[in-house]
């Protein structure tokens, strides 16, 4: 699913990350962006098969290691599920 599926809050998102990519070095045939409404960390990694993805780049909030064993979350099953590269960013700010 693209973002035009969901276009009330998608496109500041897309515009946001259209944005923020040059300054990353990225040219914007170098990357699609994709906004899906599904169970996030499911719908990353399908995303990954389906575009043949080169590097998930994902976010991570800053619980506490307990949390993470008992919760569980985004970034640690994409990082269990994935077949490619995963950065993962702690940043709190664009």
């Amino acid at each position: 699913m693209v973002a035009a599926d969901f276009s009330p809050w998608s496109a500041p998102l897309i515009g946001l990350a259209q944005r923020n990519a040059p300054g990353a070095g990225l040219a914007p045939a170098d990357w699609t962006p994709c906004i899906a409404h599904a169970d996030a960390s499911l719908a990353i990694v399908e995303q990954e098969q389906e575009q043949a993805c080169d590097l998930i780049v994902i976010g991570k909030h800053g619980r506490s290691m307990l949390e993470e064993l008992l919760l569980g979350s985004v970034t640690t099953h994409v990082l269990a599920e994935s077949a490619g590269d995963v950065l993962v960013s702690t940043a709190t700010r664009a």
